[in-house]
């Protein structure tokens, strides 16, 4: 089995751990409307805060709005840059 690629964002006195989300997980995801999209997909990939894992990904999405648009802009940025891009294979 392949070892889960996690990346951790420390905010303020809290460690946040988002796992690596593969293609059929984003395509699978339905955002609710009026939602940000980047909000969304942190939640679904987010494994805990300061040691507290998230009950489902609606606790998960209450912990995300509470966080300024500016930080989930920056974190959102970490968390996709930080994971080697996605190898693609051709026939």
């Amino acid at each position: 089995m392949e070892k889960l690629e996690q990346v951790e964002v420390k905010l303020l006195n809290y460690t946040f751990r988002f796992r690596r989300m593969r293609w059929m997980e984003d395509a699978a995801i339905v955002f609710p409307p009026r939602s940000n999209p980047q909000r969304v997909l942190l939640a679904y990939a987010l494994l805990e805060v300061a040691g507290l894992q998230p009950k489902n990904t609606e606790e998960a999405i209450r912990v995300m709005e509470s966080i300024p648009a500016a930080i989930i802009d920056r974190v959102f940025k970490i968390w996709k840059g930080s994971f080697p891009p996605a190898r693609k294979f051709t026939t």
